[in-house]
């Protein structure tokens, strides 16, 4: 296991994912560190005031349904409504 790595990180379904969220604050290339392949690690973002919204929707219980469809993504949280295009990011 890595060092700073979580007992979760490290299980088998971790190391199998093609997709990982990696904290800024475990991320290697702030401290001027190379990253391993960075050409192969794919970042996506979402439109300016998505995360908001859905935050501002949040309740005690939630009812959500989550659709993505050709590069967007639609979000019905407790009624409230929201959708954002998915933009792809590189990080070399």
């Amino acid at each position: 296991m890595p060092p700073g790595c979580t007992m979760a990180a490290s299980s088998p379904t971790a190391r199998s994912s093609t997709r990982t969220v990696i904290p800024p604050s475990l991320s290697p290339g702030g401290r001027g560190k190379r990253i391993h392949e960075a050409e192969r690690i794919g970042l996506r973002s979402f439109d300016r005031g998505f995360i908001d919204d859905a935050v501002t929707a949040l309740e005690r219980r939630n009812t959500m349904t989550l659709s993505v469809t050709e590069g967007s993504v639609y979000l019905e949280l407790n009624g409230a409504t929201s959708s954002s295009a998915v933009h792809d990011h590189s990080i070399v």
